[in-house]
């Protein structure tokens, strides 16, 4: 009952757009780590 529930809610439509947001969701997590290692770079040698 509980797995026709879950196939119920979950097609395949919000399948492919859970993947699409967690990908999103990764790339912003990339790009945040990027940019504060190139602050946290810039923020060193300048205080050097």
């Amino acid at each position: 009952m509980v797995n026709n529930f879950f196939v119920g809610v979950y097609d395949r439509d919000i399948i492919e757009i859970f993947l699409k947001s967690m990908s999103l969701v990764k790339i912003n997590c990339l790009f945040f780590v990027l940019v504060t290692q190139l602050t946290v770079i810039f923020w060193w040698r300048y205080n050097v």
